[in-house]
């Protein structure tokens, strides 16, 4: 549950029209959700609780449940599993680290390798559990493509082909007529292929993580968000129609985090936008080579765009940040009519493609832009890892096995490359915070 929710979708509209409206209930990756399990009702007793049922929860309760295969281990989900950024997100994975570039224009390749170690161990983690499980989430290891959008860019592009050699990392530049002819379309200067990424279905990765670890023996309850997380000797979870006691507690909730009282000054909670098309035409998808080529990204971080498994096309854009860090229901037809504008407008041959879903979530930032991961202070029962930076599906699922190392207190250098809120920073007071946050993203052209 590391994603917020709007519950919209947008009609069978053709792209580009002022009338998209909300229809369909669901992101796109989670249609085909299997039926919910029951809610906790009543007092239950577990050796561990997990309390927020994402990538980074069920990824906990894989690897404490194959260390500790005698532990009872129960997974708290206030939603449906998956229901938030693991279900949300476009499905991109990456052997890199999130702000490398500029830890290494300022202090050097040797201070970027131990991060570039860590994000490449939680991209093979994520990868070798999927073939070793046989979980079929469409894992498509081609590539992707970052974009430049002005000249300021592509003379970052440039600087950034060397640095990625000195890593070890093999990309190419594409520029010009060289890559207006590779993805069909004119709108950008230059890219750089990424070898070293990769795409997937994040609904069904989620699908085969919960079956997994209930075929293990691990206990799921949806619709049963925590209320109030009381410490002590056990520590008590209040639900609404029930509690949970349990010795340990791993909470795995990302930008829901803030609601149980928890690193409300040091956690960013920000809402985006994805839309997401009718199938497209074969000849449509071969025009701009999205086969060869199906994840594409721009590097001001404005926009995601990517080919989907089953033929359509993605694009993810747009931030805002809510009062006092609130996660909440936010619907905003006008954002996915912007990102079904802004689509054509990078590949204006979509002219004729049509608009099919909608829909919000809520990623959460860091200052320090690393994941928060480790124990609450005074409390060692209570175990984190938060805070993803929109790059929660490799993070989270590394998270779940180092919030499990650090719980047997098995050495593993990543753990001392992680945020504790002691190191994280604060962000500014409210009203403050909402107003530069929002006028930050407004002049960076993420809101919608």
């Amino acid at each position: 549950m590391t994603l917020g929710a709007t519950r919209d979708s947008v009609e069978d509209r053709p792209l580009g029209k002022k009338s998209i409206a909300p229809s369909l209930p669901d992101s796109v990756w989670l249609t085909e959700a299997p039926p919910a399990t029951p809610a906790l009702r009543g007092h239950t007793r577990a050796d561990i609780a997990i309390v927020g049922g994402g990538i980074t929860g069920l990824s906990a309760a894989y690897h404490f449940k194959q260390r500790y295969p005698n532990k009872q281990i129960v997974v708290l989900e206030g939603q449906r599993i998956g229901f938030g950024a693991s279900g949300r997100n476009s499905g991109f994975i990456s052997q890199e680290y999130h702000g490398w570039d500029s830890l290494f224009f300022s202090k050097g390749a040797a201070a970027v390798e131990p991060y570039a170690e860590y994000a490449e161990r939680g991209y093979r983690q994520l990868v070798e559990t999927i073939a070793r499980e046989a979980i079929d989430c469409d894992l498509q290891e081609s590539g992707a493509l970052r974009l430049a959008k002005k000249d300021a860019e592509v003379r970052t592009l440039e600087k950034q082909v060397p640095a990625y050699a000195r890593l070890g990392r093999s990309v190419e530049l594409w520029q010009g007529k060289d890559l207006a002819a590779r993805i069909g379309s004119e709108f950008y200067p230059a890219g750089v292929f990424l070898p070293h990424w990769a795409t997937l279905h994040p609904g069904k990765l989620v699908r085969g993580l919960r079956s997994t670890v209930e075929a293990l023996g691990v206990h799921t309850y949806e619709h049963t968000p925590v209320q109030q997380l009381r410490r002590g000797s056990p520590v008590e979870l209040v639900c609404p129609d029930g509690r949970l006691s349990a010795d340990t507690v791993v909470v795995a909730t990302n930008a829901y985090t803030p609601q149980l009282g928890l690193f409300r000054h040091i956690l960013m909670p920000l809402h985006l936008y994805v839309m997401v098309t009718r199938p497209v035409d074969e000849a449509v998808i071969g025009h701009g080579a999205w086969t060869s080529v199906p994840g594409r990204y721009e590097m001001d971080a404005t926009h995601t765009i990517r080919l989907t498994p089953d033929g359509r096309l993605l694009i993810r854009g747009g931030a805002r940040y809510d009062y006092n860090s609130r996660v909440a229901d936010r619907h905003q037809p006008r954002a996915y009519q912007r990102l079904a504008e802004r689509l054509l407008a990078r590949y204006p041959y979509l002219g004729n493609v049509r608009a099919a879903h909608g829909w919000s979530g809520v990623m959460a930032l860091t200052r320090a832009h690393t994941p928060l991961l480790g124990r609450l202070e005074n409390d060692p029962r209570v175990l984190f890892s938060v805070g993803y930076n929109g790059f929660g599906l490799v993070s989270g699922f590394y998270g779940g096995r180092l919030v499990c190392e650090l719980y047997a207190n098995q050495p593993n250098p990543d753990l001392a490359l992680m945020t504790s809120p002691a190191k994280a920073g604060w962000l500014p007071p409210e009203p403050l915070r909402y107003v530069s946050l929002n006028v930050s993203l407004a002049l960076r052209h993420h809101r919608l």
